[in-house]
């Protein structure tokens, strides 16, 4: 045998601390799948070795964990509560079916599928090497206290931003196409977040509960024209002109810099109510120049157009917080005037509008 000489020392690894898994397809709070012949705790860096799949269906704890290459989480129910980081490498296949808790950064390189799991991350997000794929209903919401990033492309169902410090992508395009929440903290987009639109569905920014926005957001629209006709339509980001709706293949005639402005009839209409005096239809102005024209909601507009499908796209500061739009009621009034008193406007917001909270005081029973 050997003696330690005076002032030295050694150290015995803890086995409950730096945990590996010994066996593929088994249970995490099955003791005979790590080496320890226990169930990793809140203390515990966790691995799952290379080609082993451990599921999680109870709730389950971890310090840190890493999934190796050929390896894979199968988390089907029950909430898996780790630490400080998660790391799915490269390789490895995982699957989330219930609550996962990072208090850390979520790092991505593997192939990662989500079918109704809620996902929380403390820190940073990174997809850059990853493929991460959402199934309708799935949510992720960052819920950390310092700021986090968002790195690597990712497209999400529900996006909830609930930290203080604030959430910034860094890199990447980020598509939505559930809802984009905004509880805490200031979201800041990079100017690389869409609110998806197709037949299927639309993406909508929820109310700004204490949080804000900062950086372009844009805003897709989906139009099915099943038969050639008018649409009122409006535009939830500022600064937006007809040029955006004709640079997505809406053709506009009629009018300066339209797609054929030497076309004898105009497509695009505004409604200017001290026109019609006591005529509805005459409140009707022509649009005069694509480049100028804005699309906002004080001037919504009455567009006809072609029997296809068109994606709408806006790109800009979307409107947000209270807005106030004036209308005007020139001549006439009462319920049996139907001839003044009309008004177009847009909807301001990237969302539907919930009518219970729309008040009625000074206006008459038509919208």
């Amino acid at each position: 045998g050997s003696e330690l000489e005076d002032d030295y020392y050694f150290s015995l690894g803890n086995p409950s601390t730096n945990i590996i898994s010994i066996i593929d397809g088994q249970a995490w709070n099955d003791n005979t799948t790590w080496n320890c012949t226990c169930i990793p705790s809140s203390t515990s860096t966790v691995t799952i070795d290379v080609g082993h799949t451990v599921s999680v269906s109870a709730s389950s704890n971890a310090l840190e964990l890493i999934v190796s290459n050929s390896g894979g989480l199968n988390l089907s129910g029950g909430t898996l509560n780790v630490s400080g980081d998660l790391d799915f490498q490269a390789g490895s296949v995982n699957s989330l079916n219930g609550v996962l808790d990072v208090e850390g950064n979520l790092t991505n390189s593997g192939t990662t599928n989500s079918s109704g799991s809620f996902i929380f991350v403390g820190g940073n997000w990174d997809n850059s090497l990853g493929n991460y794929t959402y199934f309708s209903g799935d949510s992720l919401t960052f819920d950390g206290s310092s700021l986090s990033t968002i790195s690597g492309a990712t497209d999400w169902n529900i996006l909830t931003i609930d930290n203080s410090s604030g959430v910034s992508v860094s890199s990447g395009v980020h598509n939505i196409f559930g809802v984009l929440n905004i509880v805490s903290g200031t979201f800041s987009t990079g100017n690389a977040v869409t609110l998806k639109s197709n037949a299927s569905g639309t993406a909508q920014m929820d109310d700004l509960e204490s949080g804000d926005i900062s950086g372009n957001l844009t805003v897709e629209r989906f139009i099915s024209m099943s038969n050639q006709g008018l649409r009122e339509i409006t535009s939830p980001v500022e600064n937006t002109h007809i040029i955006d709706w004709q640079n997505n293949g809406v053709i506009f005639s009629g009018f300066p810099n339209s797609t054929v402005p030497g076309f004898s009839y105009v497509n695009a209409f505004t409604y200017v109510e001290p026109n019609a005096l006591g005529i509805k239809n005459n409140g009707w102005f022509n649009a005069q120049d694509a480049f100028t024209d804005n699309t906002g909601p004080l001037s919504g507009h009455r567009v006809y157009m072609d029997a296809v499908d068109y994606t709408l796209s806006v790109s800009g500061d979307p409107y947000k917080n209270a807005q106030v739009i004036p209308v005007t009621q020139t001549g006439g009034a009462g319920s049996s005037d139907d001839q003044n008193g009309w008004n177009l406007i847009g909807n301001p917001y990237p969302c539907t509008i919930d009518w219970d909270l729309v008040t009625k005081s000074g206006r008459e029973d038509a919208v």
